[in-house]
């Protein structure tokens, strides 16, 4: 009867391994799920720091050409202050005085 009591004492542990190593296997899985689901995320915010890089980059042209087209405006709003200041010297109307058309 000793080996008897033996044997059941086996078979339980081996159940007590079993169901231990079930638990092993579940959580393995779900560790295997979770670190796909991770791989995934990994991969998308790799893919969106690329696509962010890239508007950076487009942002920095569309910045440059925005500076240019500033300065451009800003040339050009001194050259249109500058002829209207002319063309108004050349409307100035002085009373009293004599017109001479042979001035320049």
């Amino acid at each position: 009867m000793d080996v008897l009591n033996a044997l059941k004492e086996i078979q339980s542990r081996q159940t007590a391994i079993r169901d231990q190593l079930s638990l092993i296997q579940s959580t393995l899985a779900s560790h295997g799920r979770t670190f796909d689901d991770l791989k995934t995320r990994l991969a998308k915010n790799e893919s969106d720091c690329t696509s962010i890089a890239l508007v950076k980059s487009q942002l920095r042209v569309v910045e440059a050409t925005t500076t240019e087209c500033l300065s451009r405006v800003s040339a050009i709003s001194a050259r249109v202050d500058d002829l209207e200041d002319r063309s108004r010297r050349f409307n100035l109307v002085f009373y009293g005085l004599p017109d001479n058309h042979n001035e320049p």
